[in-house]
């Protein structure tokens, strides 16, 4: 329901903002700009969000008895794949979509949200 709820906000937020100017106080640019110059707290509050997911690896990969150098070595491997991997889609994807690059998230957030609860309606248990 979250992923579902997420796509069908995503599209009406970014059709509200394009009355927005960027140039605005509390337009989206001045937001980037916040974000990438935090410090101090909120800079911590950001990288605790990044870290959550590790965090749980962490604790799978300490439960199964995983060595720690080969599972660093593949979680980097994977990051490292995986994020190039997305700023290349997503270069190309965005210069495509460009002012509907919202619109298309939302529907593949929705979509997604579907899926995952068509699976559970059938009886797969997850991941």
């Amino acid at each position: 329901m979250l992923l579902i709820g997420t796509g069908v906000w995503l599209p009406r937020e970014g059709m509200e903002d394009d009355d927005d100017a960027d140039d605005e106080p509390g337009g989206e640019a001045a937001r980037i700009m916040s974000a990438a110059m935090a410090r101090g707290w909120p800079l911590l509050g950001i990288a605790l969000s990044v870290s959550l997911d590790e965090l749980a690896m962490g604790f799978s990969f300490g439960v199964l008895r995983v060595p720690v150098v080969p599972a660093l070595g593949a979680i980097a491997l994977q990051a490292l794949v995986v994020s190039v991997i997305g700023q290349w889609i997503g270069r190309r994807v965005g210069a495509a979509l460009s002012e509907r690059a919202e619109m298309a998230a939302g529907v593949v957030l929705c979509l997604l949200g579907l899926a995952v609860g068509l699976g559970r309606l059938a009886g797969f248990s997850g991941m």
